[in-house]
């Protein structure tokens, strides 16, 4: 996102990026002092025309006064730095109210994760390969052992959902639901003539 678009975008309109003249900034113009630079040196004409016409009006307002140019450089930075840092605090903001885990660094995530590895390792005895994502890709082209290994492994189904309800039901409106102290619930099924047997008759050893 252009830090000229973070004001409106994240809600906070007492703040605008502004106006400088890059094409005027060079080392024989950090002392200068007098009438604006011209507007080719705002960088005009890769303004969209929206951004065109909020310019005109303000150029035409401020260039009846004097340019510093050390002065005009010093707030134009201190404003941009403004910008960013409380459009970056309220991206957080927004961002954290959404997360879990809230106020968590990725630097105490990778400690922790480090920690945990190291835990494995030095109390439990247990030899631990870290491999990260980008480091098996490379090797699935590289190395000969694991591309030998992938050619001949057969990788097994995915999980299905499914087999793992009750009876095998595909229909079950909840898994599970813990009644309250004053809370009656029942359960209603229509059983398999078949399975129901099985409950309260005698099985046969072989195939009926």
């Amino acid at each position: 996102m252009r830090l000229s678009a973070m004001p409106k975008a994240l809600g906070f309109t007492d703040k605008t990026k502004g106006y400088f003249p890059h094409k005027f900034s060079s080392e024989i113009h950090l002392n200068y002092v007098g009438p604006y630079p011209v507007p080719s040196d705002y960088d005009v004409d890769r303004m969209t025309v929206r951004e065109r016409e909020e310019f005109d009006p303000w150029y035409n307002e401020v260039s009846r006064g004097t340019f510093d140019f050390k002065k005009e450089a010093s707030l134009y930075c201190k404003n941009d730095v403004d910008i960013l840092t409380q459009g970056s605090l309220k991206f957080r903001d927004q961002f954290l109210v959404q997360c879990d885990m809230r106020g968590v660094t990725f630097g105490e995530l990778h400690y922790k994760s480090e920690k945990r590895v190291s835990e494995l390792q030095t109390t439990h005895g247990v030899r631990v390969v870290v491999m990260r994502e980008h480091t098996w890709n490379q090797m699935k082209t590289t190395c000969t052992e694991v591309k030998e290994f992938l050619r001949c492994f057969n990788a097994p189904e995915p999980l299905n959902p499914r087999k793992a309800l009750f009876g095998g039901r595909t229909t079950a409106l909840k898994l599970r639901h813990t009644a309250a102290p004053d809370e009656t619930i029942h359960y209603v099924d229509v059983t398999h003539c078949t399975r129901l047997s099985t409950v309260l008759a005698l099985t046969p050893l072989v195939t009926p």
